[in-house]
């Protein structure tokens, strides 16, 4: 049954927008999630953690359990994987009882600590309990209080933070709303901000015409968008303040947005339909809700790829008697749907809505992005410059078929959308003919990258305990990844060829056995620019220090193998022990 939830204050502390809401901690979308636990880590004890633990799965007590063995004081963080929640990272915040006022400060503390650890690792948005309102009994006033004083303190202390947004969400069954609600009240009646400071200038990034339709795609605040229809991201029972995508809506358009949703859609929605209702206080007439499964859920007979495209498709019919559109860069954010397929398949959705309406008034089309979405940037101008070969069947370009294998055999390499040197969307050829740049970096990974390489390194650990790691760094080596960009394209092309569109997995060989297990243990963040299509896999390979350098300048050369040792520069492995075992170390 979905949670119901009420009215949702918002306040903007300093740079920071604070969401009050009723509902459940574990349903809610953001990169943090922090939630109240015990100092031993027992996560079935508490009322919160428990339903936390249920919705997350048991893999974050596993978490606890490994890496805090002797478990947390009050006032100190535990911090685990998101396990089945719409997050990066769960909080695990542990508070002593109350007693007066050394508790709150312990509270405040806590607080600041875990908004500055989420700047630290670039996180914009996290989502908090009214911590102590319940069994610990601090005084939910004094609470309300104490966590927006945090906030404005944080903000005061940090100019450029990159958290943009902080909900606060109140069990259903806690009485301290109200509470939280006054505080909510006061703080906007004393740091009113015009709303224009509010929004930030929208910027064109490119635009392709087909026909008298114009494709753009602009980097700005999908709920500021002047035009007919704004196209939403929701989740089947269309509770619209979980989400952020959503909650940016409902915050402008008002409580009427979710209440006409509440008499329409009862029942809530299903994948790929497109719901209704009217833009009340956004710049549009008319808003499209929809549900897109996550890349890596259950969908059935129909791909998630497919019900994106049907999803597009529908809204562009069902708005075609208006002039504008306006859509996100759906499915690009929590549920994990690889950027530049994203890209391709909308731009061949506007297409193929151009080529059977051709007389269609619907002429402004807009892809609306933020600032950070530079991977979806790169991967849209990559396919607007796909897009001006000659057009083929939006059927053809569906993941897993001919037409999808053709083009990815046809497209011009660029550097992959996570890398951050060689980013700014140009092809490889682009910055291989720049004589004046080094075509070789050796940069650290991001925090979630290297927390989810880690844990790869951990469990594909098949023996006794995994060494430390010292340290995890990305190379991005021009010369050698478009040599490697070639290489999946004349697979790819192999695949094409082939009568049933597809080549046997490893496992399903004769003597194949399992799945190879570094594809079995990867993280989503790692997994979602393979093509397991084709068989692509991350695999470990070690060796001795002095072959590093050559091995990342120059590539896996068989040259480098000395007489009877098979571990130096030849081999990938998918037990990380193995590929320890030829280090020397």
């Amino acid at each position: 049954m979905a949670t119901t939830r009420s009215s949702r204050p918002v306040v903007n502390v300093g740079k920071i927008s604070v969401s009050i809401i009723k509902g459940n901690l574990n349903e809610e979308s953001a990169d943090v999630i922090v939630s109240s636990s015990n100092s031993k880590l027992h996560l079935k004890d508490g009322r919160a953690s428990a339903a936390l633990l249920a919705a997350a799965g048991d893999n974050i007590q596993t978490e606890c359990d490994e890496n805090y063995p002797n478990g947390i004081q009050p006032g100190e963080v535990a911090i685990t994987g998101p396990g089945n929640l719409h997050c990066c990272k769960i909080y695990h915040a542990c508070l002593p009882k109350y007693k007066g006022s050394t508790e709150i400060k312990i509270l405040y503390q806590l607080m600041l600590n875990c908004l500055e650890d989420i700047t630290k690792m670039k996180m914009t948005s996290v989502a908090f309990p009214s911590f102590g309102t319940g069994f610990l009994g601090y005084p939910s006033a004094e609470v309300a209080e104490t966590m927006f004083r945090c906030i404005e303190d944080f903000g005061k202390k940090n100019a450029k933070p990159t958290l943009q947004s902080v909900t606060i969400v109140i069990f259903h069954k806690d009485k301290s709303f109200g509470d939280f609600r006054k505080e909510a009240r006061k703080r906007a009646r004393s740091s009113e901000v015009p709303k224009p400071s509010l929004s930030t200038q929208p910027v064109q990034e490119c635009s392709q015409s087909y026909g008298h339709v114009t494709l753009k795609l602009i980097t700005g605040e999908l709920a500021q968008q002047q035009v007919d229809v704004i196209v939403n991201s929701a989740n089947k029972s269309m509770k619209l303040s979980s989400g952020g995508l959503s909650q940016s809506l409902i915050d402008i358009a008002g409580e009427e947005l979710q209440e006409e949703a509440n008499q329409k859609y009862k029942n809530g929605i299903v994948d790929g339909d497109v719901a209704v209702t009217g833009g009340y206080g956004l710049k549009c007439r008319e808003v499209y809700h929809g549900s897109i499964p996550s890349w890596h859920g259950k969908t059935g007979a129909v791909g998630p790829d497919q019900i994106l495209i049907t999803f597009v498709t529908e809204c562009l019919l069902k708005a075609s008697h208006y002039k504008s559109i306006a859509f996100p860069a759906l499915g690009t954010g929590f549920l994990k749907h690889p950027p530049d397929l994203v890209a391709l398949n909308m731009v061949e959705c506007v297409k193929m809505f151009q080529q059977k309406n051709p007389k269609t008034s619907l002429t402004d089309i807009r892809i609306i992005v933020m600032k950070d979405q530079q991977d979806f940037k790169a991967a849209m101008r990559s396919s607007s410059l796909q897009v001006a070969r000659p057009a083929s069947p939006l059927q053809e370009c569906r993941r897993g078929t001919k037409g999808y294998y053709q083009a990815q055999y046809k497209k011009e390499p660029c550097p992959p959308p996570y890398w951050t040197h060689f980013n700014d969307g140009k092809k490889i050829k682009d910055w291989n003919t720049q004589s004046s740049i080094k075509k070789s970096v050796i940069l650290p990974v991001d925090q979630k990258t290297y927390n989810a390489i880690a844990k790869l390194f951990k469990d594909a650990w098949t023996g006794g305990s995994a060494p430390k790691i010292k340290q995890i760094q990305r190379v991005e080596n021009l010369p050698l990844f478009e040599r490697y960009s070639y290489e999946r394209q004349r697979v790819f092309r192999k695949v094409a060829d082939r009568k049933d569109l597809k080549f046997k997995s490893p496992e399903s060989i004769p003597g194949g056995g399992k799945p190879i297990l570094t594809s079995s243990k990867i993280d989503p963040h790692l997994s979602k620019d393979l093509y397991a299509e084709i068989n692509e896999h991350y695999l470990f390979h070690g060796t001795k220090h002095h072959c590093v350098s050559a091995i990342t300048g120059q590539g896996m050369d068989f040259r480098l193998a000395a007489i009877g040792n098979f571990g130096t520069g030849v081999y990938g492995a998918e037990d990380s022990i193995k590929s320890h075992s030829y280090t020397g170390e």
